[in-house]
């Protein structure tokens, strides 16, 4: 995806935001009321082959 560098960042604070909230919360294991979450999140810029335009 082609995407202003203003969105790139958006998106790069809320997988942190995401990743930051589910670490800052972690329980003890089966802790009663928890549920058993992973989060996997790959987020990068891809290569220009015109050349870098940022």
């Amino acid at each position: 995806m082609w995407v202003d560098p203003e969105v790139w960042e958006r998106v790069r604070d809320l997988v942190q935001d995401a990743s930051d909230l589910l670490h800052d919360n972690a329980r003890p294991p089966r802790t009663d009321g928890t549920v058993h979450v992973s989060l996997t999140a790959a987020a990068f810029v891809m290569g220009d082959p015109e050349g870098d335009r940022e």
